[in-house]
């Protein structure tokens, strides 16, 4: 058996990568004029911390959006182009 995490790179074809950590986070968010309010919680990680305790606390953070970008917990965010190109196969055909 092989386990490994393949990542999809676009221009560049998929990566295979043996131990990246993956961590999954469930919650909502509400938009306000140029910020969101997103409430958060960790629920699984791919390595998880002595003592630590799944799911995580609720958090709630502040998003600014900054044209076509999202600033969050000191990170830019933004749509890759490349994106829109290959969504489709990820959406059922029922739904196109």
């Amino acid at each position: 058996m092989i386990y490994a995490t393949v990542n999809r790179v676009p221009r560049e074809g998929d990566l295979i990568c043996n131990g990246c950590g993956q961590a999954v986070y469930t919650g909502s968010w509400e938009l306000a004029e140029k910020t969101v309010t997103v409430k958060y919680r960790l629920v699984s990680r791919t390595v998880q911390g002595v003592g630590e305790q799944l799911p995580g606390p609720l958090k709630e953070d502040t998003a600014k959006i900054e044209g076509a970008t999202v600033l969050f917990l000191g990170h830019s965010f933004h749509r890759s182009a490349a994106l829109g190109a290959n969504v489709g196969e990820f959406i059922p055909s029922a739904a196109h």
